[in-house]
């Protein structure tokens, strides 16, 4: 299948998304925004752990996802809910693969427009490019943050410097990749929490192996935020197929993000 069948495919498939799941407006960075009810001041939560109830259409689906997440704690599942504690950071189980540090379709780092670019960041730092290094180069990169686009595989991203969540997570992933770092595109939800009101979001970020843990890894938001309390990330998958049929991949995750969150608790 060329890249250009596949670009009209996933044009269809962001329509039907965006129908189905609510999606963001052209202006925002994010994949969709997810209804949150707080939970009452004083229910307990403990200093490490989030608390939230997922309403979510497949819990059987949604409880084997959770299942494979380092940082969750599912606590009772029902036939439309799922509660669960939630690590601040939380990341998918999994030890690196080679697959992790290969040119693929969608994280396609031996394309031309890539490498220009890692190999300019390499010269003005006269050294490797840490991870903060990486992530702050993309945020900068991508100055059009826009839901314009559908889902453009890296190459595209670094030369139209414009996209959503997904198009910064797949760039960063293709420059740490290109650095010789272990990473890969995740796909969850996004827990922004201020003094007044908590918000969600359908998201895709980064994570990137640092030789002990995967490190969650968002070109999406800048370094520091003074207004936000906490960042909270709840990874529901992988995508695990960078082929010409990675939409699939996509989907299944997307499929999995709650239609809201009840009960929310975040330690102060």
């Amino acid at each position: 299948m060329s890249r250009i069948a596949v670009g009209c495919w996933l044009a269809a498939c962001a329509f039907f998304c965006s129908a189905t799941t609510g999606f963001a407006q052209s202006n925002s960075p994010y994949m969709s925004s997810i209804p949150v009810q707080r939970a009452s001041t004083e229910q307990a939560v403990s200093n490490e752990h989030a608390q939230m109830t997922l309403h979510v259409s497949r819990p059987e689906l949604s409880v084997a996802a959770l299942s494979d997440i380092d940082g969750v704690t599912i606590i009772h599942a029902d036939q439309s809910t799922i509660s669960i504690a939630l690590a601040h950071a939380a990341t998918i189980a999994g030890q690196p693969q080679e697959k992790y540090r290969q040119s693929t379709f969608v994280v396609d780092y031996d394309e031309p427009p890539v490498q220009s670019i890692a190999e300019n960041l390499r010269s003005v730092l006269e050294q490797k490019p840490t991870q903060d290094d990486l992530q702050k180069y993309v945020y900068d990169h991508i100055a059009d943050k826009t839901y314009s686009r559908t889902f453009d595989y890296a190459s595209r991203v670094a030369e139209s410097g414009a996209g959503d969540c997904t198009e910064h997570a797949v760039l960063l992933a293709a420059l740490a990749r290109a650095s010789g770092y272990y990473a890969r595109v995740v796909i969850g939800t996004l827990l922004l929490d201020t003094e007044s009101e908590s918000r969600a979001f359908g998201h895709a970020w980064t994570e990137i192996h640092d030789g002990s843990d995967w490190r969650i890894r968002d070109a999406t938001l800048p370094m520091e935020d003074s207004a936000v309390r906490n960042i909270t990330y709840l990874p529901l998958g992988i995508l695990d197929d960078e082929g010409p049929g990675y939409s699939i991949s996509l989907i299944r995750s997307v499929s999995m993000m709650p239609s809201r969150i009840s009960g929310l608790a975040i330690p102060d």
